[in-house]
């Protein structure tokens, strides 16, 4: 869209009989009215307290207090107009008579005036735009020139040319859009309605822009969006608002189709000579090759798994190249996917599909740990609804190529400068809401509560994306429409191979049971030991290298009746509080006692935690106790790794000298519902290490 054209503005104000002012009563007479009032009120109250009449005195006083408040409240509430600057019933008009404003009681001050500059020209934009609209009217910029008017109050109404309105439809398909700078689009506003009496069409100003009146295109069969074909019909039976509500339905829908399929097959040029890659998943899902470059090699991996993957915080040696990140995304909703993560410092892996990442030359071995993107339904609706009004293919492209070369510069979204940065912040702002608020476990992912609960998240993060933009009450029937949409998933879903929707549940048990790795090494790089040395370097604290999801650990998580406490320095306590100890080596006797010992990450590919030598003390006074040396071996066992659990309530300690046992320790929300038979929870945290 051009910027504005400098024209003399045809600045407009009120029109008769918005000259006319509400008087005011003179200033006097409410403080002269009240002091009449509460004066008779207290001698008449005086007198009948005198006379013995408490009944009377007390309903006088309730009178009084009744009377002052329902006074000072229709005061308050509906204070003179003249007072506070407000015209009555103001209106605004353009000198040719297209456009007009109605502005109601206390919409706009004193003093406003209104400007408006019609251009031919952006007709074509209008035409232009992905949505299947066509223009009836010349785009009119409506300005305010001076004073303020409040959105979403103040009517805008376009006359628009009915001989413009193919034949096989009528009035019903007209409607009106708004040229909205930071989506860098035309957005329909879906409240808009037409009058064919008058050959007008009525909306209220979400904000004031370039305003169009146009009626649904019939020769538009399908649209494209985002990089989708989407089918639709137009006819005398639907409107703009159903129109655009269809599509959106249908583009999410699609959306999610696309995390299912089957993955290419991988292909690799010159293989690498510095750096191999190994691969370990369920059901062998994942592998990956190393291609030689002339700097840094590229790590490819195939993503043979139906659901889009994410990599924990990515390690020391892999990095995102703006190709990589490019390359991850086979189309605009996927582009935006993985520009977003790079700038979390993850990679995305669409579902079936074809990733890269770049391995520099500091790199001598590291773990690419993956996870299912459980928010992925819920950003595919939001995506869905931002898409439908962003700005065209190629424009959106451009900008999220700008995008992909700022995040791998390791800059921010917020310092990207391009034309339509502003669109792209606000789909990056609405996805960070997404991810924030929607905490789904894997199970519930891919069934109708789940989709429930991504529309619900979906509606929320959008609702506050589209009131920023001032769009929200012109796209109120977009979001009502939302709760639809797990329906039309739903049928999305089942649609998908039946080869592909047979094997969801096994994949996703095999992703719980074991998450899949790719594990990047440079040829002759030493072997590191599974294990600490000593206790002194396990009990180091660290203050480097890589700690996967370590923050995200930070916190007090039982089981049974064990206890870690894990802290921000990237060290512990453990605790066992029921155990028995040597009470005296002489008789041999034992008593209960409690087990305590400090705990630390070390660096690597996965969060691992290690234990240093527990002490004991007796469970009654406190008084220090010497643990067995069975009791000190026992703890040294549990050595491991960490990971979080799928609904990230939970943590999993699996046990380095026993290998396939795993330890769950959860949170006091997992606990709760860990002792309720009625939760899916229920039996779990409650095992003895």
């Amino acid at each position: 869209m051009p910027s504005r054209p400098d024209l003399p503005p045809r600045v407009s104000g009120p029109t008769p009989p918005s000259r006319q002012e509400r008087k005011s009563p003179p200033w006097w007479l409410l403080p002269f009215t009240l002091v009449a009032i509460i004066a008779w009120a207290v001698i008449d109250i005086v007198k009948a307290l005198w006379e013995g009449r408490k009944t009377v005195a007390v309903l006088v006083a309730l009178a009084l207090l009744a009377g002052g408040g329902w006074y000072g409240y229709k005061w308050y509430t509906d204070p003179p107009a003249a007072a506070i600057g407000y015209p009555t019933n103001p209106s605004f008009k353009s000198d040719d008579g297209n456009v007009m404003l109605t502005v109601p009681d206390r919409a706009m001050k004193k003093g406003t005036q209104v400007s408006f500059t019609s251009e031919a020209k952006y007709t074509e934009s209008v035409t232009d735009s992905k949505l299947a609209f066509k223009p009836v009217s010349t785009p009119v910029d409506i300005k305010v020139a001076q004073g303020s008017l409040m959105s979403d109050k103040v009517a805008v109404t376009l006359k628009y040319d009915p001989k413009l309105i193919p034949k096989e439809l009528n009035s019903r398909q007209v409607g009106m859009v708004v040229y909205d700078p930071d989506l860098g689009s035309w957005v329909p506003i879906l409240n808009a309605k037409a009058d064919p009496k008058t050959g007008t069409v009525t909306a209220l100003a979400p904000h004031f822009s370039w305003f169009a009146a146009i009626v649904l295109d019939p020769l538009q069969s399908v649209v494209e969006v985002a990089g989708q074909a989407i089918k639709t019909v137009v006819d005398s039976t639907v409107t703009v608002a159903s129109w655009t509500i269809g599509l959106i339905n249908n583009l999410a829908g699609n959306i999610v189709k696309d995390l299912f399929g089957i993955a290419p097959e991988l292909k690799c040029g010159t293989t690498s000579k510095q750096v191999e890659v190994s691969t370990a998943s369920a059901l062998d899902m994942l592998s990956g090759c190393v291609e030689a470059a002339d700097k840094n090699d590229r790590l490819r991996l195939r993503n043979g798994y139906a659901f889009p993957m994410l990599t924990r915080d990515l390690p020391k040696g892999i990095t995102l190249a703006e190709s990589d990140i490019w390359d991850n995304g086979a189309d605009i909703p996927d582009l935006i996917r993985s520009s977003f993560w790079a700038s979390n410092g993850k990679m995305y892996l669409s579902g079936a599909s074809l990733a890269s990442a770049t391995v520099t030359p500091d790199l001598q071995k590291a773990t690419l740990t993956m996870d299912i993107d459980s928010e992925a339904v819920a950003t595919s609706i939001g995506l869905a609804v931002l898409m439908a009004f962003s700005p065209s293919t190629t424009a959106a492209k451009a900008a999220l190529r700008v995008a992909a070369e700022t995040v791998a510069k390791g800059k921010k979204i917020a310092d990207m400068v391009d034309k339509n940065a502003a669109w792209v912040q606000q789909t990056y702002g609405t996805l960070d809401c997404i991810v924030g608020a929607s905490h789904e476990p894997i199970d519930s992912m891919f069934g109708q509560d789940g989709y429930e609960t991504a529309a619900d998240v979906a509606h929320d993060c959008l609702g506050t994306t589209l009131d920023g933009l001032n769009l929200e009450g012109a796209l109120s029937e977009v979001l009502s429409s939302i709760k639809v949409i797990p329906q039309v998933i739903q049928t999305v879903v089942y649609g998908t191979s039946d080869a592909v929707l047979a094997s969801l549940p096994q994949q996703l048990d095999g992703i719980k049971m074991k998450p899949p790795a790719a594990t990047v090494i440079r040829k002759g790089t030493a072997t590191q030991p599974s294990t600490p040395k000593d206790d002194s370097k396990a009990s180091t604290p660290a203050t480097s290298g890589n700690w996967g999801n370590f923050k995200s650990l930070v916190g007090t998580w039982k089981g049974g009746v064990t206890t870690l406490v894990i802290k921000e320095d990237a060290t512990g306590i453990y605790g066992l509080s029921q155990f028995t100890c040597l009470n005296n080596p002489d008789t041999g006797t034992f008593t209960w006692c409690v087990i305590k010992g400090n705990l630390s990450f070390m660096p690597g590919e996965r969060s691992s935690v290690w234990f240093g030598t527990p002490s004991a003390t007796v469970k009654e006074d406190g008084a220090p106790l010497t643990p067995l040396p069975e009791t000190v071996q026992y703890f040294k066992q549990f050595a491991g790794n960490l990971t979080l659990a799928d609904d990230g309530h939970s943590i999993i300690l699996t046990v380095a000298a026993q290998p396939g046992t795993k330890l769950e320790y959860c949170d006091s929300y997992m606990l709760k519902h860990s002792n309720d038979p009625s939760s899916p929870h229920w039996a779990r945290c409650d095992g003895n290490p």
